[in-house]
């Protein structure tokens, strides 16, 4: 017996705009869906080979949760975000002087851009290579 299935009416479809990013695949937001609540009733018969459609997924998630997962989106965009920083090595350590001044001017963008990431708090961390350079040069 086929359990009962659960819909929502075109005109309470909150529609969402996800970006492509790791941790927002279809799979992903299907693990979390059953992982928060029972996705499975609202979604129709199909082979688990094949995936629901990406945006209506999004939509269908983002009625029934609304707030929480905007959340889990925002969570991935800041992983994203600090693996972006690490990996290409956009931190930067700035005075706390200069980061005000920075803030406070008219002619740079600190919402866009490289000089963002300029003003933001983030913690840098060493590459495992740059870690043994030094732990060899202590040991000296």
């Amino acid at each position: 017996m086929l359990a009962k299935k659960k819909y929502i009416h075109c005109s309470d479809v909150k529609v969402i705009k996800v970006p492509h990013l790791e941790g927002l695949r279809v799979s992903d937001i299907l693990k979390y869906a059953r992982r928060t609540f029972n996705i499975d009733a609202f979604l129709p018969e199909f082979a688990y080979d094949k995936e629901p459609n990406r945006d209506w997924l999004c939509n269908i998630v983002n009625s029934a949760m609304g707030d929480e997962f905007k959340n889990f989106i925002s969570e991935q965009r800041k992983k994203r975000e600090s693996k972006i920083i690490a990996k290409k090595n956009l931190a930067v350590d700035a005075l706390p002087e200069f980061v005000d001044i920075f803030r406070k001017s008219t002619g740079v963008s600190t919402s866009k851009g490289k000089s963002y990431f300029v003003t933001r708090n983030y913690v840098p961390t060493l590459s495992k290579k740059k870690r043994i350079e030094l732990e060899k040069k202590a040991k000296i």
